[in-house]
C-alpha cells in the first residue's frame, strides 16, 4: 500500500515474527499505510535447539515504538492489534516472569515425544491435527522429560503476542488460533483438554484464558506507558497467530482465494469447512466461519539466507535474481531444512542439491535455491487448493515476496490468477483486528480495504522453462520424500 504522510488516527499492529518484530500503522478508513519498522530480534541456537529470550523481545518493542514515535505522536494511536510466530512454548510464573527461554516452533529437539504422541488418536479426534514437531505439545513433553523442575515453577503457558500484551497491559490470555496452534485445545468444547495435556505430562492449568482475536484485553498500563512512551489506556486488542493473522491482511474473506504468505517459513491458506486435512493443518481462523486450512514449506526465506550466509552471494541471492540473466542450468535445489510438509508429510527429510555438474556456477546455485524455495511454496498452495471447489486468486504477502523473480516463478508454474500485496500479511492482519475489535472497521469491508493496492502478476516469456525446472523438482521431491 502507498506511504502517506505521518498524520492522523491510525491503528498499529505489532507481529512478533521469528526473527523480526514489525510495527505497522494503518488508517482504517482509507486503507493506507502510514509506516512500516522492524527490529530483529535474536534466537539461541545451538544444533537442533531453537530459543529466544522473552527480554529481547521486549528490547526490541522498546526500540521499535522510539523510532517510531519520532515520525507520529503516540495520541494518534487509538488501538493496538498483535500477531506472533506460533507454537512457541514460553512458560511463565504467577508474576509473568518467564521460568526459561521460548522454546520456538524450529526448535527440532522434540522428535521422540512428537513420534509417542502421534500414535495418540486423542490428538486427531480433538485437536484436528497430526502431531508433528512444530505444534507445542512435543515440545512441552519435550520440558516435562528434560526440565521436570521448570514445568513445576509455570504458572501459564503464553503465545508469543500474548507476551507481549502481557508487557503492554499486565492481561494474560490468547486467542483460539494460538491455541489451537498448541494442540492442547479442542475447538469443538473451546475448552483446554485435561487428556491432551495428560498425554503431555502436564495438566491443563497451564492454558490461559481464551478470548476472540477481536476482543479487548485492557489498555496499555501506566507502567507499559513510561517505558514505551505509548499513552495509558491505549486499547489493546486479543490478536491472533501469525497464521491467522496473515490471511486477514492478506484481505482473504472466502474459500476462493489463497493466501501464501512467506517468511523464514512460507504458509499456503484457505478457509474451508473441511475438519480434516490429511496432509496439512487446520487452524482457528481470526475472524470468520469454519477452518483455516495450512500447508507449510519450513524453509522459505530461511533456504534464501543460508545460502547467501553459506556462499557469500556478491551481488546478493536476491540481486542476482532480479537480474535475470541466470538460471538453474538444471541444478535442484529440495529446500527441506527442517523436513517436508508438502507435498506430504516427512520430517526426517533434509534439503539437498541434486543435479549438480561441474560445469554450475555460484549463480546457478542462487538460481536453484530460489527456485526450490517457489516450487516448495507452489506444492503447499496446490495442497490446499484440492480442499474444495478449485480457488480462483492467490495473494503473496511476506518479506519473500519481495522477489519479483519468486514471484513470477509462482505465476508461471500455478494455473491461478497471482497478486501481491506489498505490505500484506501479519502485521497489517494485526492492524486490521484492531480495527474490527474498535469498530473502526466493518468485517465485511476488510477485503476491499486491504486489497485495493494488490499488484497483478502475470506469466512471463520464462513460462515454459519454469514448468521444465518444477517438473524436475516434482521428480526429485517425490524420490526424496517418498522413495518413488
Amino acid at each position: 500500500m502507498e506511504v502517506r504522510e505521518i498524520n492522523g488516527q491510525f491503528v498499529l499492529g505489532l507481529d512478533i515474527g521469528t526473527t523480526t518484530l514489525k510495527g505497522l500503522l494503518w488508517e482504517p478508513r482509507e486503507g493506507t499505510i502510514a509506516r512500516v519498522v522492524s527490529r530483529e530480534h535474536r534466537s539461541l541456537v545451538n544444533g537442533d535447539a531453537h530459543e529466544q529470550d522473552p527480554a529481547g523481545w521486549e528490547i526490541a518493542l522498546h526500540s521499535l515504538l522510539s523510532d517510531l514515535f519520532e515520525l507520529v505522536d503516540p495520541a494518534s494511536i487509538t488501538a493496538i492489534g498483535l500477531s506472533g510466530q506460533m507454537h512457541t512454548l514460553l512458560l511463565v510464573d504467577e508474576q509473568g516472569t518467564p521460568v526459561r527461554p521460548a522454546i520456538t516452533w524450529a526448535d527440532r529437539r522434540a522428535s521422540s515425544q512428537a513420534e509417542v504422541l502421534a500414535r495418540e488418536p486423542l490428538f486427531q479426534a480433538r485437536g484436528l491435527n497430526q502431531v508433528v514437531e512444530a505444534f507445542t505439545a512435543p515440545r512441552l513433553a519435550w520440558l516435562v522429560d528434560n526440565e521436570p523442575s521448570t514445568v513445576q515453577r509455570a504458572a501459564t503457558w503464553l503465545g508469543a503476542k500474548d507476551y507481549l500484551r502481557y508487557l503492554l497491559t499486565g492481561d494474560v490470555a490468547t486467542d483460539p488460533s494460538d491455541a489451537m496452534g498448541t494442540l492442547l485445545w479442542d475447538p469443538s468444547t473451546r475448552k483446554w483438554d485435561d487428556d491432551l495435556f495428560a498425554l503431555c505430562g502436564a495438566t491443563s492449568t497451564l492454558g490461559p484464558p481464551i478470548d476472540d482475536s477481536v476482543a479487548e484485553r485492557g489498555g496499555v498500563s501506566r507502567q507499559a506507558a513510561e517505558k514505551t512512551g505509548l499513552i495509558e489506556g491505549t486499547p489493546v486488542f486479543c490478536g491472533a497467530g501469525d497464521v491467522s493473522a496473515a490471511v486477514v491482511g492478506a484481505g482473504v474473506t472466502d474459500s476462493q482465494t489463497v493466501c501464501l504468505n512467506a517468511g523464514t517459513a512460507a504458509q499456503a491458506m484457505r478457509l474451508t469447512q473441511v475438519q480434516r486435512h490429511p496432509n496439512g493443518f487446520l487452524f482457528h481462523p481470526a475472524v470468520g466461519e469454519g477452518m483455516l486450512a495450512m500447508s507449510s514449506s519450513y524453509a522459505a526465506g530461511a533456504s534464501a539466507a543460508w545460502a547467501q550466509n553459506t556462499f557469500g552471494f556478491s551481488p546478493t541471492i536476491w540481486d542476482i535474481a532480479e537480474g535475470g540473466t541466470s538460471s538453474s542450468a538444471g541444478l535442484t535445489y529440495l529446500p527441506y531444512m527442517m523436513g517436508s510438509a508438502a507435498p506430504s508429510k516427512n520430517d526426517a527429510v533434509r534439503a539437498g542439491f541434486l543435479g549438480q555438474n561441474p560445469s554450475h556456477s555460484a549463480e546457478n546455485f542462487a538460481a536453484a535455491v530460489l527456485e526450490g524455495v517457489a516450487f516448495s511454496c507452489a506444492d503447499s498452495v496446490d495442497q490446499v487448493s484440492a480442499l474444495g471447489a478449485q480457488p480462483e486468486n492467490l495473494i503473496l504477502v511476506g518479506g519473500v515476496s519481495r522477489s519479483r523473480r519468486w514471484r513470477d516463478l509462482l505465476a508461471n508454474t500455478l494455473d491461478i490468477s497471482v497478486y501481491h500485496l506489498p505490505e500484506g500479511g501479519s502485521a497489517l492482519g494485526a492492524a486490521v483486528l484492531a480495527a474490527v475489535g474498535s469498530e473502526a472497521l466493518d468485517v465485511g469491508d476488510v477485503s476491499g480495504r486491504v486489497l485495493q493496492s494488490a499488484n497483478r502478476v502475470t506469466p512471463t516469456s520464462e513460462e515454459g522453462r519454469d514448468r521444465q525446472a518444477r517438473r524436475r523438482f516434482q521428480h526429485f521431491s517425490s524420490l526424496l520424500i517418498n522413495g518413488s
